[in-house]
């Protein structure tokens, strides 16, 4: 997770319009990188960027705006990096009064980064370039672009393409051309980079020579995005061990397809959870860098000990450890010895491709005895997994080989053992949330449940004094949620982090889970297959200018099967602000239980309140859930967009009829009365009526009291004088109404009812 500790700004009080316009949006920079211990001129391109004030990035950076560059589609920062910080793939975001952007995939590079110019689509008219250097931009369809540069005589060159690895759909494939345009070589799909080209070549003759970039498919858009890099750095594909654990000083090599092996570094890692990932510097002697991340992890780590090529020879490791290796040769394989005892499951996932090593792993879990118990190898674009139930106290193997028996120093594996995810998971539909000052944000939480049935309530935590979470509740039968943030006024256009935890019953015993936002990172990258391990889980808020309108929701609102839960919808227009309101609940289906229906009117212009009912059908669920309602006016060109605070809405029986006291004793010719507590759900409008049944021989209900409220009522029984002392345990009332043309029957708990003398 990215150390908001660090890299948040100081507290900013910003300027804000009237009304709160569209939250900025970043579609790419110019250049696409900035250069450790420069300061680099960074314009910024998107929408919504005319009152953005600040620009947040992942790793230490003084950024200073251009407030004059500031346009709608583009605004300037000059952008100051200390030198010590290593390059690879980062992050930013940009805010301001109107919100905060979502996280942008950056590149901190240790090249010059240019533009890539327009019409560079010929040999004739290929882009001039002086090397080393970085290229940024983007790939038109149907069209390959070229750059030309000179080379000397027994010059080495890297040519290595971001563009999946930094969430471009772009599928990039190069050709190095000869100053003639005759192919020399070429990659496309390079083994392990996600589908990223890469390639080396030494230059056995000075020259013009020439590099081609097209999408493999000839596909384009100004999405298609890229950065080239050309130099003499490393072909590095992962850091080894491809892990390390908190506060140990690690020795960290890499693996890559390199006929010079690069000297390892020790990095010093703090014992705290502050940090996440580093970046590991790869170069030669005074090169540029390649890129290395190394995941920081508690768990220990173990590299396996060779020979480890059978079970007897297994490198001894603890269970729950993450193991280490490679595969040196073409059908190594490598086995790891733990033990375990019986129903400690955990989950094995070997870690290759998603980390970007070339190896496709398999994995087993074998006995002493090397007899099988489990393996697994990929599935689509996951890595290898095992839940593995150890069977009986004892030890256990994991053995770990190439998939296509491929060897090499660059076949590269971790293996992690944790427990099973348990009770459920929460994942946020976004990675960031504008919450109007006075208003109300609010963020979708999507569920995955691992055990747990029952209801999830939501809320964000370690919130600064201003900034107020209401409580929502994903209910039974429910997998996403919304939870709404409200600001009081007193934190306006600051950076916040967020984090938001659904706390249930399961087991038995308090569970709670931490939402996280890689998903929502991974879509706004158009899906990339492997968004930056422990680098994309965090979101945040921003206090934004006040909305055009506030809905309130008066709550709980209480409905039931066939009946019509009803509450009043109140819109207050700021000054200036006129037009119709229309509502909707958000998440449309997926915001309420299953089976229930809203009857939801827009609030016209000129009034200021509308009824909004909530309709169960015959199979609707019971219990407790959380709705949200999404406000949308339109003025002029501008379209509004604003929330109500997430509110209560309950399903309940239509009647749940309550004795007190639950029976009783009764004398031979005397009376008992008992009060029922209809439990009348507010919903329903129609009279009840009460009977009871399983009384006594000689014990009648003698009559039905009123006691002032049509929920509660009094029964009055009746012992005849010549009745038989005797005992009835299963006595129960029943409470009868009709809703619709539907007869609705509910008995209350059977009680006693004891005649004595």
């Amino acid at each position: 997770m990215t150390d908001f500790r660090r890299s948040l700004p100081p507290l900013l009080l910003l300027a804000v319009p009237a009304l709160a316009a569209a939250a900025p949006v970043v579609s790419f920079t110019s250049p696409g990188s900035v250069r450790p211990g420069e300061t680099t001129r960074l314009v910024v391109r998107g929408s919504g960027l005319q009152n953005v004030s600040t620009l947040w990035t992942s790793f230490p950076a003084e950024a200073t705006i251009d407030a004059a560059s500031r346009k709608p589609n583009a605004v300037a920062f000059q952008v100051k990096v200390p030198a010590d910080v290593s390059p690879g793939l980062n992050a930013i975001r940009v805010l301001g009064p109107d919100g905060v952007s979502a996280l942008k995939l950056f590149v901190v590079d240790d090249l010059k980064s240019v533009d890539r110019t327009s019409g560079n689509d010929s040999l004739e008219k290929a882009q001039p370039l002086e090397l080393p250097t970085a290229v940024s931009g983007h790939v038109d369809g149907l069209r390959a672009h070229f750059f030309r540069f000179s080379v000397e005589a027994g010059q080495k060159l890297t040519f290595e393409v971001h563009a999946p690895r930094v969430g471009s759909p772009l599928d990039p494939m190069i050709r190095l051309l000869s100053p003639n345009g005759t192919e020399i070589a070429y990659s496309d799909d390079e083994l392990g980079l996600a589908g990223d080209a890469r390639l080396r070549h030494e230059f056995a003759e000075a020259g013009k020579y020439l590099l081609e970039l097209r999408d493999g498919t000839y596909k384009g858009s100004g999405n298609h995005r890229f950065h080239l890099r050309i130099g003499d750095f490393p072909t590095v594909d992962t850091p080894f061990p491809m892990s390390a654990q908190r506060g140990t000083p690690t020795s960290v090599g890499t693996t890559g397809p390199n006929s010079v092996p690069l000297e390892p570094v020790v990095v010093d890692l703090p014992g705290d959870d502050s940090v996440h990932r580093v970046n590991v510097p790869a170069r030669f002697a005074d090169g540029p860098s390649a890129f290395v991340s190394l995941p920081v992890e508690a768990a220990k780590q173990v590299q396996e000990v060779e020979p480890n090529d059978d079970v007897k020879s297994a490198t001894p490791a603890e269970f729950g450890a993450t193991l280490h290796g490679r595969f040196e040769k073409p059908g190594d394989v490598d086995h790891f010895r733990f033990t375990a005892k019986k129903g400690q499951v955990r989950v094995l996932r070997a870690i290759t491709r998603s980390q970007y090593s070339a190896t496709d792993a398999v994995l087993r879990v074998l006995d002493v005895n090397g007899r099988q118990l489990a393996t697994a190898d990929d599935t689509g674009a996951a890595d290898a997994t095992i839940t593995f139930n150890p069977p009986a106290d004892g030890e256990y193997v994991v053995a770990v080989s190439e998939l296509l028996e491929r060897g090499g120093p660059r076949f590269a594996y971790r293996v992690t053992s944790t427990p099973p995810p348990r009770g459920f998971e929460l994942t946020l539909a976004a990675d960031h949330v504008n919450v109007p000052d006075t208003g109300v944000g609010a963020i979708a939480v999507n569920v995955v449940r691992r055990g747990h049935n029952g209801p999830i309530e939501l809320t964000a935590v370690d919130l600064p004094e201003g900034i107020v979470s209401d409580k929502a509740v994903v209910g039974p039968g429910q997998n996403a949620g919304v939870l709404t943030i409200r600001s009081n006024g007193h934190a306006r256009g600051t950076l916040v982090p967020l984090k938001i935890v659904g706390r249930a019953t399961f087991a038995g015993q308090p569970f709670e889970a931490t939402a996280t936002a890689t998903a929502a990172v991974k879509a706004s990258h158009f899906n990339m297959a492997y968004p930056p391990e422990t680098f994309a889980d965090d979101a945040v808020l921003v206090v934004t200018g006040p909305p055009a309108f506030t809905i309130d929701v008066a709550g709980p609102v209480v409905s039931g099967r066939l009946l019509s839960g009803k509450t009043r919808v109140q819109v207050k227009r700021r000054d200036g602000v006129a037009g119709d309101v229309n509502l909707v609940v958000e998440l449309d289906k997926a915001g309420l239980p299953p089976n229930v229906a809203p009857a939801v009117k827009p609030v016209k212009n000129g009034t200021d309140a509308v009824e909004v009912a909530f309709n169960g059908a015959a199979n609707a669920p019971f219990g407790r859930f959380t709705a949200v309602l999404r406000g949308t006016l339109k003025q002029g060109n501008t379209t509004h967009t604003v929330f109500s605070p997430a509110f209560e809405l309950r399903f309940a029986k239509t009647l749940s009829p309550t004795v007190k006291p639950a029976g009783g004793t009764v004398k031979k010719g005397g009376e008992l009365r008992l009060a029922v507590d209809l439990g009348r759900n507010p919903a329903l409008a129609g009279q009840a009526e009460v009977q009871i049944d399983g009384l006594p021989a000689g014990v009648r209900l003698a009559r039905v009291g009123v006691t002032g409220s049509d929920n509660s009522v009094t029964l009055v029984l009746a012992a005849a004088g010549g009745a038989t002392p005797a005992e009835a345990k299963n006595v129960t009332v029943t409470a009868t109404t009709t809703v619709g043309k539907s007869k609705v029957v509910e008995k209350s708990a059977p009680f006693t009812v004891k005649v004595v003398d």
